[in-house]
This record gives structure tokens, sequence and C-alpha cells, in this order.
């Protein structure tokens, strides 16, 4: 459960200012299960976090580590590697962490740029079938 102080933008916009387990702690995959439901017909989806909640080992989730898969980040590239409409990409993923390797650097940029289609608590939801 997270609670930021609204000077920090409150629990809709902490995650700009917060990361890790100060904002997220692997919790909001029954919300984001319900948000697949009725989005995504409970189809498989693509979950990327670093969280360890064995949940994401079971469908719908197809979970998938973009740090280590990417070559070149393209979106072609992460598209193929994800290989669902949807990625569900936890707000401590995608912001609170700058990358390393080129493919990472340049995923996690494109992903930046993009308005995500969907919103859970601590998941921001990306259709890659645009």
């Amino acid at each position: 459960i997270s609670y930021v102080n609204q000077l920090w933008g409150g629990v809709e916009n902490g995650y700009h200012r917060l990361g890790d387990s100060n904002y997220d702690w692997g919790q909001g995959l029954p919300e984001l299960n319900a948000w697949n439901r009725q989005n995504n017909a409970g189809a498989p989806l693509t979950i990327c976090y670093f969280g360890t909640d064995p949940a994401i080992l079971y469908p719908p989730y197809r979970p998938i580590n973009l740090y280590f898969k990417l070559e070149t980040g393209s979106p072609e590239e992460l598209r193929r590697v994800a290989g669902t409409r949807f990625l569900a990409i936890s707000t401590s993923a995608l912001h609170g962490n700058t990358g390393e390797r080129p493919g990472q650097v340049a995923a996690l940029k494109w992903l930046r740029s993009l308005q995500p289609i969907g919103r859970t608590q601590t998941f921001l939801i990306f259709d890659l079938g645009k």
C-alpha cells in the first residue's frame, strides 16, 4: 500500500520522485490482473518488474527482463521480445532505472516517450501493437 505526500505528487504521481520499495513493493499484481481481464479479455500480458511475486510465473502473465534480452532496444525489437500486444512495466522499472546496456537505454527512452494506454497504481501499460 503506497502513500506519497501530496507535496511530492501524491500516490498518482509519486513514482516520478520515488522508486523501488519507496513506492512499489511489487504489490500491484491483483490490480494489474483486474485491468487485464477488463481491457485485454484475460489474454497473455507481458510484464516487466523487479518484484518477486510467483504469480507472474502463471498465465496471464508473460514475464520478461528487457534489460538482458535487448540488443538495440528498437521498438521493433521490443515488440518481438514482448510477444504480446500489451506490456505492463512497473513504475520503478521504467522511471527508477537509467540503464547500462545500449539496448536497455534505448528501450527505456522509447517507452518513456510514449503515453501509456492504461495504468494501475504501480504499473504503466503500453500498447505495443501501435
